[in-house]
């Protein structure tokens, strides 16, 4: 069991607060409780969080376990896609896990998605890795899932 306060800034060129820090730290972890509060100094604006929280599987553990809990089906879209993600990378010469990681692959899978605005749902995916990847991928997943 751990705790951990988080401060989010209200950022004014993005007329938003920037949660990037938070969400970072929670997607591995089972939180028990939370409390956030508002709060305002020298005409800036903040969210604190004070987080309980339980640390769960680690990344690697957690991509295998979601992997193996694919219907069959999944698994197969799954296994295209370490197909392309190789052939790519091969291409390019690069690793495997710069086109693209186990973790958005298994994204890919769960979401399916089909257009490249659907592909900027998946976590993972921005600007460059659609301009280089997006058409393909998602040629690939609309023949897997026979959508026209």
């Amino acid at each position: 069991m751990g705790f951990r306060i988080v401060t989010i800034p209200f950022e004014l060129n993005k007329m938003q607060f920037c949660e990037d820090e938070l969400n970072k730290f929670v997607m591995n972890k089972k939180i028990n409780s939370y409390k956030a509060e508002f709060f305002q100094r020298g005409g800036s604006a903040f969210w604190s969080v004070f987080i309980d929280y339980e640390n769960i599987h680690s990344p690697n553990e957690n991509t295998k376990a979601m992997e193996e809990a694919l219907s069959e089906s999944d698994k197969a879209l799954f296994g295209k896609l370490k197909e392309w993600r190789k052939e790519a990378a091969d291409k390019n010469g690069f690793p495997v896990y710069v086109v693209c990681n186990n973790k958005e692959m298994l994204e890919l899978v769960k979401n399916k998605p089909v257009t490249l605005e659907g592909l900027r749902n998946v976590q993972g995916f921005g600007d460059k890795k659609i301009e280089n990847y997006g058409k393909e991928i998602v040629e690939l997943i609309k023949s897997f899932v026979n959508v026209e």
